[in-house]
């Protein structure tokens, strides 16, 4: 099946920090919400406690390992890749958006629009993942899609089972 250069391979998912700054917030985000971090009834009213203590304990680790891999990130080669060849076989253009971290939703979006981007198809790399994830991200995406380019957001198609 070919497409066309006006039409868009988009890889989504959930994302990495940008670097060994942006990881406290980057955990705040993605892995310490409540959708992604769920607690029993009894212990709900410690939330912020329970999550403090996790962020703490990851947060020296997960910098060190990020400052080990420096800027080049083995994710967004990855991506990139799988992007760039599913956008190949089909005759398209491939992009990467990232729910947390760059290339952001609105960052992508605004590329393909950019680069004349009519339509998407838009491969979530977890389809099944969490709501603050790969699911809430396509929502998100596809959200920023439909207001930016016009209302076209039946221009877009969600590839939700690959596997």
């Amino acid at each position: 099946m070919i497409f066309d250069k006006e039409t868009a391979v988009v890889v989504l998912d959930a994302g990495e920090p940008a670097g060994p700054d942006s990881v406290e917030e980057f955990l705040r985000q993605s892995v310490l919400s409540q959708s992604a971090f769920p607690l029993p009834l009894h212990k709900r009213p410690f939330r912020s406690i329970i999550q403090e203590a996790a962020l703490k304990e990851a947060v020296a680790s997960f910098r060190r390992d990020l400052a080990d891999i420096a800027l080049d990130s083995p994710l967004w080669r990855v991506l990139g890749a799988q992007a760039n060849g599913m956008a190949a076989h089909l005759g398209c253009e491939g992009y990467v958006a990232m729910v947390h971290g760059e290339p952001s939703l609105a960052a992508t979006v605004d590329l393909m629009l950019k680069e004349g981007m009519k339509r998407c198809i838009v491969v979530p790399m977890n389809p099944h993942g969490t709501p603050q994830g790969a699911r809430g991200g396509v929502r998100n995406f596809l959200e920023i899609w439909s207001r930016e380019s016009g209302g076209a957001s039946s221009t877009a198609v969600v590839v939700d089972d690959w596997s």
